[in-house]
């Protein structure tokens, strides 16, 4: 109706209106009254005295003597039909957009409630199991945990996927960012290199696998560029394919970096004897650029010797690292500027094998310890605040106290808590897997882990629920 407004601006809303309004009898009305249909006459429209006043003042103004009965009944009854001929397509056209509008908001809401539902992640540990039948076989095991309710929700086999028994152990495992996706490095006990492992999470089904890794020294699986590439040891692969990118030198112990990017830190252990100290760098793993450079000392001047894991903080700049001078029990968690070479942080631990976490936004780090076994050291984690450089420890309840209780650990979602396990442990009683509440610096949630065989864990990663 609006359409047939905008062309004819002195439209009624009825169909009678219309009708009339379109006529030769409201023209010469119209004309009469100076070009303008007046309140008055539209209020007579159809009347008697309507049409003996446009027949009164239609020869005045040039317009044709209509007939009596042309205007009252065969011009309204055909300008009707025209009207509601005109009509219709329009009404079909409102009823289409109606009805597109319709499936529109239906599609919105649907999307709107999508978006609004809560995503479920899982913890997934690597573990191997003793087979206790008689064989003296191991088994390799993925366990996937509710990040939440820290509930068993699934589990991976290793030796359904490769009969042949070369992945019995877990060393090493990464997740896809979207958690899609498992990269597992597993090994034998027999003296055969160890073999990486694509694995999809929803169908527990191989991808694509790659053999012949030294299993004898630690190589650690990295997953960067946001699921792009899978950093293993030294080799980067298009994570999609297994297609090897690039070899980086071996000169270089690649570390840790973000996901979202392409660079981590590496490491260049010191040579007392050719008066080097250990230097913290960073490398592109996709151009092979190295950048910055981290002498890490401490207030004293001593430098670190030797570093078991550094990551790169997102800001690029900054870098943090665990590290030892002269003894494994002289241990050190130190952050360093790599412009300035300035190490800005520094705090004494007792066992250097631990792991560094960072949350999303790089305000907070957390840092393991593992403790010492042989001395009965039991392990720690350390929350840093790295905006006020302070550090706080969390309080476990007594029976979570445990040796080795802390040696990996991650963020989870929302940057509020960390999950932490053990990374091994032969004396099968040992601790279990933890979740922190960094807020409150206490201990959330713990279980014990599934099978009292299990003789140590290989990796930890986190991702959404397939």
């Amino acid at each position: 109706m609006r359409l047939l407004r905008r062309k004819e601006p002195r439209l009624a809303m009825t169909a009678f209106g219309i009708a009339c309004l379109r006529s030769r009898c409201e023209s010469a009305a119209a004309d009469a009254e100076g070009g303008v249909v007046t309140k008055q006459s539209r209020g007579i429209c159809g009347t008697e005295s309507w049409y003996e006043e446009v027949f009164q003042h239609a020869p005045s103004c040039g317009a044709p003597v209509p007939e009596k009965g042309d205007c009252m009944e065969n011009t309204v009854k055909k300008n009707h039909v025209r009207v509601v001929a005109r009509a219709i397509p329009v009404f079909r056209a409102l009823a289409g957009v109606a009805l597109a509008l319709l499936a529109f908001a239906s599609l919105a809401g649907c999307d709107k409630a999508t978006k609004h539902k809560p995503v479920k992640y899982n913890i997934y540990l690597g573990a191997s199991m003793y087979d206790t039948s008689g064989a003296g076989s191991f088994w390799g095991w993925i366990y996937a945990y509710d990040a939440d309710s820290l509930d068993l929700v699934d589990s991976i086999n290793l030796n359904l996927i490769d009969p042949t028994g070369r992945s019995s152990f877990v060393d090493e495992m990464a997740v896809s960012p979207d958690g899609r996706w498992l990269y597992v490095l597993a090994a034998s006990r027999r003296p055969e290199p160890s073999t990486l492992w694509k694995l999809d999470a929803g169908t527990k089904q191989a991808v694509w696998s790659r053999p012949g890794w030294d299993d004898t020294k630690r190589t650690l699986v990295r997953v960067l560029q946001n699921g792009a590439l899978l950093l293993v040891g030294d080799t980067v692969f298009q994570a999609e394919d297994g297609r090897v990118v690039r070899t980086l030198p071996d000169s270089l112990l690649t570390m840790w970096g973000p996901v979202s990017g392409t660079k981590v830190a590496a490491t260049v252990r010191s040579r007392p004897q050719e008066g080097y100290d250990s230097i913290i760098s960073v490398i592109d793993v996709v151009t092979g650029e190295v950048s910055g450079r981290y002498v890490a000392r401490l207030t004293s001047g001593v430098p670190l010797e030797h570093f078991y894991t550094a990551r790169l903080h997102p800001d690029g700049r900054r870098v943090l690292a665990v590290g030892v001078y002269r003894s494994d029990y002289y241990c050190w968690f130190v952050l360093g500027d790599l412009e300035t070479g300035q190490t800005l942080f520094q705090y004494r631990l007792n066992y250097p094998f631990g792991d560094i976490a960072l949350s999303a936004d790089g305000l907070l780090a957390a840092v393991t310890d593992p403790g010492v076994i042989s001395i009965s050291e039991y392990g720690r984690v350390y929350i840093v605040d790295l905006q006020t450089l302070s550090v706080t420890v969390p309080t476990p309840p007594a029976p979570l106290i445990h040796r080795n209780l802390a040696a990996q650990i991650s963020f989870l979602p929302g940057d509020r808590r960390v999950a932490t396990c053990p990374k091994s442990s032969w004396d099968q009683n040992w601790g279990p897997l933890s979740t922190i509440d960094v807020t409150t610096m206490q201990f959330e949630k713990s279980v014990w882990l599934p099978n009292p065989r299990l003789m140590f864990t290989g990796g930890m990663g986190i991702g959404p629920r397939p």
